[in-house]
């Protein structure tokens, strides 16, 4: 049998991109750029400049951000959840002032930011959350004096708030959040005694809830991360039996466990601030496989079925934050083996790449981060820095100065393999890298340490006690980053 052929990089891959992200000019401010939400060609958000939080709004990509009202102060943006959104060209937002205290405000565009609905009479605040946008009506949490803190909603047309429902009955709060609808339900997180911490799936036109259980009783699975691809919601959730790992809800049965990558009750789906995100087929998190790395890149790929751990630093947590697929691209921040925090992104073909040093701010566990006219926005700030809006563009990102690379080929054989696999690695340059095996679940089963010599190069990896089935091969550099993955058959 003829051994596999592959061609990959060996590289630091570190890019040259200073010139393509640029720090936004912003007056002094006191807290973290958050909320950003895009609306025709101006990106909105808020920002502290001293005095409370502001609205603020970037016109065009060229331009810098202004305040809008210096007088209207935005509710505290220290929680995710108070989302803001667009609805027939108007920007809906929780947002305060003497008269109302914090209740749902809207902007259109040319007049100061009105109040359009008073949930709590008076100055008491309802503190609306987690805005979202479903067939036309805005649905969110808010502070209710009969209910406590339940799901309700805003019908613009007719200029409604309704109590949709009241999941913990009487006063008592269910506190609902992180709204996300998949098909015509609206998913969310939910607090009951009976329950703990569950999903939940709100039919807005049937008005029927389901609570779905991951953990019988009143501890609660503590679902977190709820991201909507193809129609599926993801989430992270914690199983007595698995630990905490990705989950996926198809719109009508019950959720499904998707990974175990921290083999047993292991936790391997970390509460990073990054959340979950969908590149292509795969779906991304940080994780970790309990045992050596933290913070691990980890990916599930919808279609074979499988995970994948990359593994960007060898020495210590990653500290993995903010995700944003931007040109078929998935940028995220994470440190380096000299515990630099940097810029990454991956096409999930390829070793992820450092593209520039920067530190992620984070807002109530979340990095504000989003694409907007074909450029990505953050938070966060260079090193000797301040806090502020970065703008990034990549059509300009150039590879030539500091990237380091080499063509290798590398060859397995056998394949399938029986005893042990031979990993024969032609290369004209010397290199450290390290082998490693791992299972379908992304569970490391083998290592070893590795170092090239210009010409070929044989290392051995044995598989006599492993179990039949499939195992992935990877390599990585000095820096801990993926070089090159390769499927094995064990027989």
């Amino acid at each position: 049998m003829r051994p596999l052929l592959y061609t990959f990089f060996l590289s630091a891959a570190c890019l040259s991109s200073h010139a393509q992200t640029e720090r936004l000019q912003l007056p002094a401010i006191t807290g973290t750029p958050a909320q950003f939400t895009p609306h025709n060609n101006t990106l909105y958000f808020t920002a502290d400049n001293g005095s409370g939080d502001k609205l603020w709004q970037i016109t065009s990509s060229t331009a810098q951000p202004q305040m809008l009202d210096s007088l209207f102060q935005y509710s505290s943006s220290t929680t995710p959840w108070r989302r803001m959104v667009v609805l027939n060209d108007i920007l809906y937002f929780c947002g305060r002032n003497d008269s109302v205290g914090e209740e749902l405000f809207a902007y259109n565009g040319s007049n100061a930011p009105y109040p359009v609905a008073d949930i709590r009479q008076g100055s008491a605040s309802a503190s609306p959350e987690g805005l979202m946008v479903l067939n036309g009506i805005i649905y969110f949490s808010a502070a209710t004096v009969a209910y406590g803190r339940e799901l309700c909603s805003y019908d613009p047309v007719k200029h409604k708030v309704s109590m949709e429902w009241d999941t913990e009955p009487g006063s008592a709060s269910s506190n609902p959040y992180a709204l996300q609808a998949v098909g015509n339900q609206i998913c969310f997180v939910a607090q009951t005694q009976a329950s703990g911490k569950e999903l939940n799936v709100y039919d807005p036109v049937k008005k029927e809830l389901n609570c779905y259980e991951i953990v019988p009783g009143a501890s609660g699975s503590n679902p977190m991360n709820l991201t909507v691809h193809n129609g599926k919601l993801y989430f992270s959730a914690q199983d007595l039996v698995y630990g905490n790992e990705l989950f996926v809800y198809n719109g009508s049965s019950a959720p499904l466990r998707l990974t175990d990558i921290a083999p047993g009750n292991a936790h391997s789906l970390q509460a990073a601030a990054c959340g979950i995100a969908n590149l292509g087929s795969r779906i991304y998190f940080a994780g970790s496989t309990g045992q050596v790395y933290e913070s691990m890149l980890c990916s599930y790929d919808t279609v074979t079925r499988t995970a994948h751990t990359d593994t960007l630093r060898t020495n210590g947590n990653a500290d993995i934050r903010g995700f944003a697929v931007y040109h078929n691209r998935l940028y995220f921040f994470a440190k380096d083996n000299s515990n630099t925090s940097w810029l990454w992104r991956t096409d999930g073909m390829h070793a992820a790449e450092k593209i520039a040093p920067m530190h992620a701010e984070v807002v109530g566990n979340r990095v504000p981060m989003i694409v907007h006219n074909n450029l990505l926005y953050f938070s966060g700030y260079e090193p000797g820095a301040t806090t502020s809006v970065y703008r990034f563009d990549d059509s300009k990102l150039t590879n030539s100065v500091s990237r380091i690379s080499f063509m290798a080929d590398v060859q397995l054989y056998p394949n399938p393999a029986t005893d042990a696999i031979h990993i024969y690695i032609n290369t004209p340059e010397t290199a450290n890298l390290q082998i490693v095996l791992t299972d379908a679940t992304g569970r490391q089963v083998a290592r070893r340490a590795a170092t090239t010599q210009p010409g070929t190069n044989t290392f051995n990896i044995s598989t006599a006690q492993l179990p039949a089935g499939v195992y992935y091969m990877g390599l990585y550099d000095a820096g801990g980053i993926l070089q090159h993955s390769s499927r094995v058959t064990k027989l």
